[in-house]
């Protein structure tokens, strides 16, 4: 792998857990928009993580 990929892959595996953790570390005190907000950072940083890692691992080979 070149240098720029390996960047490519390292900041997106930290914008996925750098969303995963601000979704867990997020005060909703019951308010249903942000409820909703804090599922699509969930899941987005989820996803981008699966995907982060499997074109890690598709590289590597």
């Amino acid at each position: 792998m070149t240098r720029n990929k390996n960047q490519s892959m390292l900041l997106l595996l930290i914008s996925a857990v750098l969303s995963i953790l601000l979704a867990v570390t997020m005060d909703t005190s019951g308010s249903v928009v942000k409820e909703f907000a804090k599922g699509i950072l969930m899941g987005l940083g989820s996803v981008s993580c699966i995907v982060g890692l499997w074109f890690y691992g598709k590289q590597k080979k």
